[in-house]
């Protein structure tokens, strides 16, 4: 993560539920909220907004979404499919000059994490 300058990333269902997270503990970091207060407590809002354009696939069928909370806090979504279940990975970043450095590494991230998921749907 650090090397992508994610600060936390998480993977929700598709009703706003954290399946799994990971942030990095860094005192570079103490002003920032923490995963637990700034991700759980908005998931279920930013996979309902995802929602409501589902119709934006790219070929690789999954959606991205970016939100800027300030100038230095990125929020990105993207949204992809295993089976009939519908899956967000939430990533959040101090860094937005880097988002597309990190939107090119989030694939790979994606097939991991779709070849882990088919084992459970």
């Amino acid at each position: 993560m650090r090397e992508n300058d994610l600060i936390s990333a998480l993977l929700v269902n598709e009703d706003g539920i954290v399946l799994g997270g990971t942030e990095i503990k860094d005192p570079e970091y103490n002003e920032v909220l923490s995963r637990k207060q700034i991700f759980e407590i908005t998931a279920s809002q930013f996979t309902s907004i995802a929602k409501q354009f589902e119709m934006y696939y790219t070929e690789e069928n999954t959606t991205k979404s970016k939100y800027l909370l300030s100038k230095n806090d990125l929020v990105l979504l993207n949204q992809f499919n295993v089976e009939d279940f519908t899956f967000f990975l939430l990533s959040y970043t101090k860094k937005p000059e880097n988002e597309e450095k990190i939107q090119k590494k989030i694939p790979k991230l994606v097939d991991k994490l779709k070849n882990l998921l088919e084992l459970y749907c």
